[in-house]
């Protein structure tokens, strides 16, 4: 069971115009995110949000949206019938949407798939469904979720499926022994934004977000690469040098944990410079291509 305790939070008192938009776009913002619990903490934040995207949009920044549809911070305000007129609102302003079938079902307001998917890690009737909101928000360039089977709480499938402008493009599908999957979801989407921000394929920019995500949840005892059944690296083969722009590469995830370990065991005050290096990268750059957008 999960508890929002949200009440009178900072967050949720923010308003249209606390922010100076043009001052903040001034320094040459090319991407600006934004999510469904912040839109749904109070009436006045999802203006917020809003307004945040048109200016983003008229800066030139390529705007993102996570639904994370969460009906128990809906209900406060209105249920099911106002999240659908909230988040439709919001994602008219949207180039690249995040969400899971429940998220455009119950955030957009999209009809379920007719037939069920044989598992929880099969995209077709994702897919189906990004037909619909797309139709019904033609200006939506990418949509991309994560896949996940639960086996049981530490026990988990994982993988990821993206729609970028008509083309799908699948992750590989690991098995990882997961210690806390809170952040998976949000560490796919950073890795898969730098792969597009960097000028990576589509296909390997979900792979950048499936590695990150997977990192982001295992137990310190099993690496998820121990585990994994139809996607484990050879261990004969050399790691790739990584620059975020090579089509078809994806780290190598023991060598770069295993640096990330060396490094930080040398210097404990920068344990996390080779890990952001290997996957998520310490400097945004490159073109945004494939949103045929150029900053």
């Amino acid at each position: 069971m999960v508890f929002y305790n949200r009440c009178n939070e900072a967050a949720g008192r923010l308003k249209p115009g606390d922010f100076n938009w043009s001052e903040i776009f001034s320094g040459g913002v090319r991407w600006f995110h934004s999510g469904g619990i912040f839109a749904a903490l109070s009436p006045p934040t999802a203006e917020v949000v809003i307004e945040g995207m048109q200016a983003a949009k008229a800066a030139g920044a390529i705007v993102s949206f996570d639904l994370n549809y969460r009906q128990k911070l809906w209900n406060i305000s209105g249920g099911e019938a106002r999240a659908a007129e909230v988040l439709g609102r919001i994602v008219k302003n949207v180039d690249v949407l995040v969400g899971n079938e429940e998220d455009l079902q119950k955030g957009l307001g999209i009809a379920g798939p007719e037939v069920a998917a044989k598992s929880k890690l099969d995209p077709s009737a994702f897919v189906k469904m990004i037909e619909q909101a797309v139709a019904k928000h033609p200006q939506i360039q990418v949509v991309a979720t994560t896949l996940r089977e639960v086996h049981s709480t530490n026990r988990h499938h994982w993988s990821a499926v993206a729609w970028v402008n008509g083309e799908v493009h699948n992750a590989p599908v690991a098995e990882l022994d997961v210690y806390d999957r809170v952040g998976g979801g949000d560490g796919f989407a950073a890795g898969f934004f730098y792969g597009l921000l960097t000028g990576a394929e589509p296909a390997e920019a979900v792979k950048l977000g499936w590695a990150h995500g997977a990192l982001l949840t295992p137990s310190p005892v099993t690496p998820p690469w121990r585990r994994s059944t139809r996607s484990a690296p050879s261990p004969k083969a050399a790691p790739p040098e990584f620059n975020g722009r090579r089509s078809g590469a994806v780290p190598d995830l023991p060598h770069c944990l295993d640096r990330h370990r060396a490094e930080a065991a040398v210097n404990p005050h920068d344990a996390t410079g080779d890990k952001r290096g290997c996957l998520v990268g310490s400097q945004i750059h490159g073109r945004a291509d494939q949103l045929g957008r150029r900053p």
